[in-house]
Order: C-alpha cells, then structure tokens, then sequence
C-alpha cells in the first residue's frame, strides 16, 4: 500500500506541473521549432508541395541566436570562488582551482553552453550536476550535463528563482529498458515486462520503436524533518552542538543522561529541511524511495 501511495504522489506532483507549466512549454516548444527552421506546419507544407510550390523559410532568428551563443562562448571565463574575508585567499583560490578542474572534467562548460542556447531559444535552460561511478566506483566523478526543458516539472507554487521555496521537481526521460534493467537490476522482470502511454505527452519528441523504451521519473522533493538540538559544555570547556532526529530520539537516551550531568546542558526542537528521493518506471514500478543519495540537507 505504501508503494502504490508513492506512486500516486509522483503522478499527482507530475500532474499538477504539467498542467501549469503546459501553455508555457508549448510556446518554447513552438521558439525551437522555429529557430530549427520548422515555420511551416506539417499540413501548409503539404499544401505547398502539392502545388509544386518549395515552402522556403527565411530563418532570421537562427543567425541571432547563433551570434548570441557564440559571444557567450567567447566571453565565458572559468568559473571562480571569491573570499568573503581576508583569511579566506587561500581557501578561495584552492577553491576555485577545484571547481574550474570538476567544470572541465565533468563537461561543465559544455554543458552550460547547452543550456544557455536553450535560455536564448526557449526561456528556460537546466544544468544537472551528478556523480558518476562508472569509472571509479568509489569516489565518482563529477558530471554536469543540461537537461532537456521539457524534461523537468517543477513546483508551479514556487516564486524564488533560486528554488529555495520549491518544494519539488520531477525529472522525466525516455530510456531504453535495457539501461533501466542495468540501473534496477532488482526489478529487470517488471521493467522488462512494463509498458506506458508515452503519445499521451507530446513533449516526448520520439514517437516510434518505443516498446522498447520506458519512462523514468524522478521526484526531488524537499521535507521538513523535526530534530532536537542538544547543546553543552565538555571537559574542555568548549561548547558542543548535537542534532538528533526526532524519531531517533530515544535511542540516544543512555548516552543523553550522561551528557546531562554535563554543564550548561539544553535542549531545543528545531525543524530542518532535507531532500527524498523517489523514482518511478512506467508510472507502476517503484524503483526507490528514500533520502537524497548525495546526503545534503539544503
């Protein structure tokens, strides 16, 4: 019962986005055809041909958007990290030297290229940091790669460009099942077995050989997390911060009545923000539901 309820809040987040973000993802999506050079509709062209008439295009807004991509090309310096205090020089430059490394490594760069043509094009542009372990499987490596902006539905409630107030995104792609059976191998048998309406969605732009292709979503979603914050002074006379979820308060008791005994001893409940995490395949499969695999609270 919990699955299907999980199921049914990633389809209901989908849909509430979906259908607010709707009229505007129709009119980029109607900016990149024509910026592709697609001005004429599949029936006026039809009508032209049959009268031995070339449907011509005078594409004006592809040479704009080209010279704007390539100025921002030229123009764009490496990214950088600036100390907020005197004594941050060195961290900053270390800083800076890290992140400019991660950006080149990880196809940041690139990436970012991508994403503003899509801004000058369509309005909207995405870039998606991730860790990748194919290649080492214990550290990772940093990747940054520009999401399509018909792939990503956001919480239509939220105002702040900087996504502080969102309290969601849902992430859809077309894969293969082959590459979701590798991902899930522990649910192969259902991906394999699987099926969805994808011409329902006319942002999905393939529409053919998809029996062989599945639909993934991602629900980032940000919950609020009761903690209690306990606060004393050690041995040492030094003050110490400690954060306990809620739930998990009472296994910490035998050692909480030790730090009792301790000076200046206090407690206080706080709320904190965290980020889940749940997948699903085809609308019917539940391929993970738990906290944010990068573990950062934001």
């Amino acid at each position: 019962m919990i699955e299907h309820d999980r199921l049914k809040d990633i389809k209901e987040k989908y849909s509430e986005s979906f259908g607010t973000l709707n009229p505007m993802l129709t009119e980029m999506l109607e900016c990149h055809r024509m910026v592709a050079g697609q001005q004429w509709s599949a029936t006026d062209a039809n009508n032209s041909k049959k009268k031995n008439i070339t449907p011509l295009t005078h594409n004006y807004l592809k040479g704009q958007v080209d010279i704007m991509c390539g100025i921002q090309r030229q123009t764009k310096a490496a990214l950088k990290c600036y100390p907020e205090e005197t004594g941050d020089n060195i961290t900053a430059s270390i800083s800076s030297t890290i992140l400019h490394h991660g950006m080149r490594k990880g196809r940041g760069y690139s990436s970012a290229n991508t994403a503003f043509k899509d801004c000058v094009t369509g309005g909207l542009g995405w870039l998606s940091p991730y860790m990748d372990f194919s290649e080492d499987p214990i550290n990772g490596e940093l990747k940054v790669v520009a999401d399509s902006p018909f792939d990503i539905f956001f919480d239509p409630h939220g105002k702040e460009p900087d996504t502080s107030d969102w309290m969601y995104i849902v992430k859809r792609k077309v894969i293969s099942k082959h590459i979701a059976e590798m991902n899930f191998s522990e649910k192969a048998d259902e991906i394999r077995a699987s099926s969805a309406n994808y011409k329902s969605d006319y942002f999905v732009m393939a529409e053919t050989n998809l029996k062989d292709k599945c639909v993934i979503k991602e629900l980032w979603e940000r919950v609020l997390e009761r903690y209690i914050v306990v606060y004393f002074i050690d041995e040492t006379g030094e003050l110490q911060q400690l954060e306990i979820p809620e739930a998990q308060y009472a296994q910490f008791e035998p050692d909480l009545m030790l730090l009792r005994m301790m000076p200046s001893y206090e407690e206080m409940k706080t709320t904190k923000s965290g980020i889940k995490v749940a997948i699903s395949i085809n609308d019917n499969i539940l391929a993970y539901d738990g906290k944010s695999p990068y573990e950062m609270n934001v």
